[in-house]
């Protein structure tokens, strides 16, 4: 029973962590490549739609050099992104 407890509560802090867009930002460290004057784009200036983003950080292209998220933490670091434009 113990098991199966912390199992529940290692799943629920996990899942409301990973609807956290920004908490993600900051825990994946996104913002040391992308911003205003770094080698990656800013969230003002991409043109790409929320889902767009979504599906970029799913499957990144080997060159970005990010590392995949889940499905989960995809939609809710697109809408970050999204707030920040």
């Amino acid at each position: 029973m113990k098991k199966l407890v912390i199992m529940f509560v290692v799943f629920a802090v996990g899942s409301v962590y990973a609807a956290d867009g920004a908490g993600l930002w900051k825990a994946k460290m996104c913002g040391a490549c992308h911003g205003a004057g770094k080698k990656a784009p800013a969230p003002a200036d991409s043109k790409k739609t929320k889902d767009e983003v979504a599906a970029f950080l799913k499957a990144p292209s080997p060159e970005s050099k990010m590392k995949a998220v889940t499905a989960e933490e995809a939609v809710a670091l697109a809408d970050y992104w999204m707030t920040q434009k």
